[in-house]
């Protein structure tokens, strides 16, 4: 795999920067919306700490086995093995709860007349229509991830112009800086980076080995921030609504714009959900030894079953999945953190900054974890 494919499925992997600027951002917020730009660079450099050692181990080892390669050369396989559990369990929940999310959370706000069966329909058909991508061939999955990214960083670009054409938003004057409320909303923020991590799966298939995963994970971050940044701009006017992008695009692009945006919000989560399970076969590949191509057959039989099992209650599926799914994510970050010193310890000595970057990388984790009890939410 070249540099552009990695660089677009990591664009992908950081969340999608049209899902984050239309939808995820001002959902876990907690802020009004002229400060969402401000909590969004806030949320950049609280996630700095969980890159740069992400970027440390991936400067020595490019793996099929991500963050669980990383934590064997650090720490031994029983460390490892213990961070592989944790992490496919937080993807295999993942999978099928994001489709759901999709089919009865997303499209009903896009459209809203749509019935009961054919979201029924829908969530059987996107998790096979899913399957049979991955399956089918992997340069074409790429391809289409990283065609994916660029399409979001042009829709962003495409709804800035039509905010500038329109005549642009009357910001108002911002209210005296509450910094406790800004940095905890600068942490929940920083936590929509979290995904990034899928990239470092696929360092066994990457033209160039350690140093063209690392670049690629940091331009893939900068990015997609870039662009998140860009968007959060645009929301600051107020726009408000179940995908505040959308009701900005159909303020200044009228209402064809605004339903090819909601439905590009959608294409952004779909394509993270491909990313997802691409990144979980390799681990399942690396840490196992099955082939990849069975281990997609297996993760698809599970994703679909799942979803098929959802259809009994979608949104009580949802709601009871998605803790434990990101509470097994944060733990499996934390091992992988905690690991890095002994990691630093193996090629040279141990440096009182580095300590320092892991510290606060643990702590990152660790708010996630507990902001999950706190239904801090994402």
């Amino acid at each position: 795999m070249g540099p552009a494919l990695l660089v677009g499925f990591g664009v992908v992997s950081a969340g999608g920067p049209l899902a984050i600027m239309a939808l995820y951002l001002p959902q876990s917020a907690g802020l009004p919306a002229r400060d969402l730009f401000f909590g969004l660079v806030g949320g950049v450099i609280c996630f700095l700490p969980a890159l740069w050692v992400w970027a440390s181990y991936s400067a020595r080892i490019a793996s099929a086995g991500g963050l669980y390669a990383f934590v064997r050369e650090a720490a031994g396989p029983r460390w490892a093995g213990l961070q592989a559990i944790l992490w496919a369990l937080s993807y295999f929940l993942y999978l099928p709860y994001t489709v759901t999310y999709v089919v009865f959370y997303l499209l009903p706000w896009i459209f809203p007349s749509l019935p009961r069966v054919t979201l029924d329909l829908a969530e059987v058909a996107l998790p096979v229509g899913i399957f049979a991508l991955v399956w089918q061939g992997r340069r074409a999955t790429f391809v289409l991830l990283a065609a994916s990214a660029m399409a979001q960083v042009v829709a962003v670009g495409l709804l800035g112009f039509a905010f500038w054409h329109g005549g642009g938003i009357a910001y108002p004057a911002p209210p005296p800086l509450n910094l406790p409320v800004g940095l905890a909303a600068s942490a929940r923020i920083s936590t929509l980076f979290v995904c990034l991590s899928l990239l470092l799966f696929l360092g066994g298939e990457t033209r160039g080995g350690a140093p063209a995963v690392r670049r690629a994970l940091l331009v893939s971050f900068t990015v997609a921030a870039v662009v998140s940044l860009f968007g959060a701009w645009l929301l600051t006017g107020g726009v408000s609504g179940s995908i505040p992008g959308v009701g900005l695009a159909r303020l200044y692009a009228g209402r064809t714009a605004s339903l090819a945006l909601g439905l590009g919000v959608v294409a952004s989560v779909v394509s993270l959900i491909v990313a997802e399970y691409v990144s979980l076969s390799r681990l399942w590949h690396s840490a196992s030894g099955i082939a990849v191509d069975r281990a997609v057959r297996w993760i698809g039989f599970a994703m679909v079953t799942a979803d098929v099992i959802s259809l009994a209650g979608p949104r009580r599926f949802y709601v009871d999945l998605l803790p434990p799914s990101l509470v097994a994510l944060f733990l499996s970050q934390l091992v992988a953190f905690a690991a890095h010193p002994l990691f630093a310890r193996r090629y040279s000595r141990v440096a009182v900054p580095g300590l320092m970057i892991v510290a606060l990388a643990c702590a990152w984790a660790i708010y996630g974890l507990l902001s999950v009890f706190g239904g801090a939410g994402f």
